[in-house]
């Protein structure tokens, strides 16, 4: 006789998932930012936003993020994550975000953040292995947060996102300058065939 088994409802991973944004909700909270971050969620490849408020409590900088838990400890203050070719890809197609890779270390209430910008995701395009899964990272000393210096990463990731705007707003106004050139050459045309 066949013998029924539920589902489990949740995985170690869930648990340490969960425990992740847990820490950021506590770390952030207070401080001028409204996490929008879910576990388990319905977003396809990234686990929601982050945004930086003002004085007022309006949105200044949005942020697109991945959280995951940190799987190997740090050794000697050294921390490294192997991040998923899915990030690489979705900071790719949506040029727009400011894209934030974030690792928990839930154990010693620090999270490590990488910005996925254009750099790093030629860099993973360049790497020699045609279906690369992942790309093991080690962050730098600036890419380390804990309470001590969550100011200095919110400022950080507001300089991130200024620059960011900045480029877009220069791409913008290259494409919109294309644009009109192309269109010269069109307009002479149904002038001349409008005559």
């Amino acid at each position: 006789m066949a013998k029924l088994l539920l589902k489990k409802s949740t995985s170690k991973s869930d648990v340490l998932d969960e425990g992740s944004v847990l820490l950021l909700k506590n770390l952030f909270f207070g401080k001028g930012v409204k996490e929008r971050l879910e576990t388990g969620g319905t977003l396809p490849m990234i686990d929601g936003y982050i945004e930086l408020l003002n004085s007022d409590g309006i949105m200044e900088a949005k942020l697109t993020v991945q959280v995951k838990h940190l799987t190997h400890l740090p050794v000697n203050s050294v921390a490294y994550y192997d991040i998923p070719n899915s990030i690489f890809a979705y900071a790719h197609l949506n040029k727009g975000e400011v894209v934030i890779f974030v690792a928990c270390d839930t154990v010693n209430e620090t999270f490590y953040w990488k910005h996925i910008d254009s750099k790093s995701i030629q860099e993973f395009v360049d790497l020699p292995k045609e279906n690369q899964q992942t790309q093991r990272y080690y962050f730098t000393s600036s890419e380390v947060c804990n309470k001590t210096n969550l100011s200095h990463t919110l400022s950080s990731w507001r300089k991130i996102f200024d620059q960011k705007m900045l480029q877009v707003k220069d791409e913008k106004a290259l494409a919109n300058h294309f644009v009109e050139v192309q269109r010269s050459p069109f307009s002479k045309i149904h002038t001349f065939f409008a005559n």
